[in-house]
């Protein structure tokens, strides 16, 4: 019995080691700036995502922020009832 716990001790030791050092076998991957990519890259990914932030949370919110002080019934246009809601 000693002997069969040996043997998995060790095996389950060389895998947890065999990948680097790494548990699991994990596979650790380059940072991006070592793939050669930079930060100019990602700029405009950054910025066309912060135009849809803008657009559509802002501008949902100024949306609501105005429809909750008027009088609206989707068929007549908004009257501005100001604090009468």
């Amino acid at each position: 019995m000693k002997d069969a716990l040996d043997k998995l001790a060790t095996t389950i030791s060389r895998f947890l080691h065999s990948n680097g050092g790494t548990r699991g076998g994990a596979v650790r991957r380059p940072s991006r700036s070592a793939t050669g990519g930079t930060v100019a890259d990602r700029v405009p990914l950054h910025r066309a995502m912060a135009h849809l932030l803008l657009v559509f949370v802002a501008g949902a919110i100024v949306l609501a922020v105005y429809f909750s002080f008027t009088d609206y019934d989707l068929l007549s246009d908004p009257s501005l009832s100001a604090l009468k809601n």
